[in-house]
């Protein structure tokens, strides 16, 4: 709410560089820290609602699929080597940032167009969540360029851009060097607490 009252605001007020600057840090100063622990904790939540908050959580910062990403993906493999979000040994947060934020996306397509041919649903349809959402959030920055102006445009995928580094830098030390052993049948070790 606090993004959009802001983009709202921006067509009307003459700010200045420096008052833009500390927008989008303030912005994406909160939405990266608060954002991202309340938008993980709802979408860890079983009631539909509570998901759906978390999905606009991560959506306000053009980040939903990671709510398919994180629960579908990383929960299966953290400390694997095919997790996104779990850093390598001596991996720098530059490396993981780039791994995480491409593979990510692209294995939450992967990991819905795998549900989706399971039920017998073609992979590229709106059925799937990635690909609903990535509709959604080109008509909203469409939305925003074009009502608000590509000054708001650009604040909002600013923020965007500095709220996901700063929720993706926490993943990296979350997990940084994490590993599991796999055995000789190819089933990893059990997550252990």
């Amino acid at each position: 709410a606090v993004i959009a009252a802001v983009l709202v605001l921006l067509p009307r007020r003459a700010l200045t560089t420096a008052e833009l600057v500390g927008v989008v840090l303030s912005l994406g100063a909160m939405s990266g820290s608060v954002g991202g622990l309340a938008g993980h904790e709802f979408i860890h939540r079983r009631t539909p609602l509570e998901r759906l908050l978390g999905v606009a959580v991560y959506g306000s910062v053009n980040y939903a699929h990671f709510r398919v990403s994180h629960l579908g993906g990383h929960h299966r493999n953290v400390g694997l080597p095919g997790d996104w979000s779990t850093a390598r040994r001596d991996e720098t947060l530059y490396a993981f940032l780039v791994r995480a934020v491409v593979d990510g996306a692209v294995g939450a397509f992967q990991i819905e167009a795998l549900r989706l041919r399971r039920a017998g649903h073609a992979a590229f349809s709106l059925r799937n969540f990635v690909v609903r959402y990535a509709a959604f959030q080109a008509l909203l920055w469409a939305a925003v360029g074009g009502l608000l102006g590509l000054r708001a445009l650009a604040v909002f995928l600013l923020t965007s851009a500095l709220a996901v580094f700063l929720m993706e830098t926490v993943n990296y030390l979350s997990h940084y060097g994490l590993t599991r052993r796999v055995y000789s049948d190819g089933h990893p070790e059990p997550i252990q607490n």
